[in-house]
């Protein structure tokens, strides 16, 4: 495990994860701006993705998650593969592919509105 590709911030029970998240965010330049920003409390971890020009996730995982196989795997990824969290799409094709949608949608609209005129004048 590299230093550097996560930080974990631990509250108590039945904390305010958002918060701690939050407050987690203020100091991540201080951190290096790592890659992964945990915060857990007893019963639950939130795996927020921090890298760079990528769409933002968050993984949640309960103490049961952890008996099971993908939940402990998930959790063991963030020592040992963080890279594995790394969304497949930056937040610059997700844009881009929502303006085409947007495209899409605007052209067919157009279409529906000129046939509606069409059928009215008739």
């Amino acid at each position: 495990m590299e230093a550097g590709l996560f930080r974990l911030g631990v509250q108590g029970k039945h904390a305010d994860l958002d918060k701690a998240y939050q407050q987690l965010l203020q100091y991540r330049e201080a951190l290096l701006n790592p890659p992964l920003l945990v915060v857990c409390d007893i019963e639950q971890i939130a795996i927020h993705t921090n890298f760079t020009n990528t769409v933002k996730r968050v993984y949640r995982l309960s103490l049961d998650d952890l008996l099971q196989p993908e939940g402990l795997g998930r959790l063991r990824a963030v020592f040992f593969e963080p890279e594995s969290f790394r969304a497949p799409q930056t937040a610059e094709q997700v844009t881009e592919a929502a303006a085409r949608e947007f495209a899409r949608l605007a052209d067919l609209l157009r279409k529906w509105a000129r046939t509606r005129s069409a059928s009215r004048i008739s």
